[in-house]
């Protein structure tokens, strides 16, 4: 049998495909980590920009962006993080992506900011950090982002200015509270568990 992960929610599956879907698939670490209870600081925002697909904005225009709020700290994920020739800024730390690091700065974060992959999603629901979604063009992240926005877990946008990333820290409340009746709806829960029973019971030695 074939077993795929859901985005999240339930779906009608066709009877025609033996498909079995799975709730998200979350890794040990970031399990490990909620364990933790590690209370996150109010005016900490974790932004990841991921490079797999062309983003809109230029990463010197978003760091201007972001030090423009500077009530807040950005700690801002990306690749070649080492040749971005910017003006240090107080409010904005930028890190090469390291898992352990992003883990760190993850639990301490109060929100995010962040493309709209699956895997980033779903570590979210699981901590209740709301997202404001920045979907690159293509079927997963726009629908990933549609669904998000949906559901009220945070907000999706094309493109990041300073009145947007004030009026999502605004509802961030909100959108915890959206989160958490989510993953109560849905029966939210790591699919990766699921997963490991099914395999060892249609594959026994």
């Amino acid at each position: 049998m074939e077993k795929v992960s859901s985005v999240w929610g339930t779906c009608q599956i066709d009877e025609r495909y033996r498909v079995d879907l799975t709730p998200p698939l979350l890794a040990n670490d970031i399990m490990k980590a909620k364990e933790l209870n590690i209370l996150p600081k109010d005016n900490n925002i974790l932004v990841y920009l991921s490079p797999y697909g062309l983003f809109k904005q230029n990463i010197k225009d978003i760091i201007k962006i972001l030090s423009s709020i500077n009530e807040y700290n950005f700690n801002l994920f990306c690749y070649n993080a080492d040749s971005i020739n910017v003006e240090k800024c107080k409010n904005v730390h930028i890190f090469n992506f390291d898992r352990q690091l992003f883990l760190e700065k993850l639990l301490d974060c109060n929100a995010i900011i962040s493309t709209a992959g699956h895997q980033l999603l779903s570590e979210a629901i699981l901590l209740d950090k709301p997202v404001l979604v920045l979907p690159f063009d293509t079927y997963e992240q726009q629908y990933n982002a549609w669904v998000w926005e949906n559901y009220g877990m945070g907000k999706s946008a094309k493109l990041l200015t300073v009145e947007l990333i004030k009026k999502y820290i605004s509802n961030l409340e909100k959108f915890r509270s959206n989160i958490n009746l989510f993953k109560v709806n849905t029966g939210f829960r790591n699919g990766a568990d699921i997963l490991t029973s099914s395999l060892n019971s249609n594959f026994e030695l």
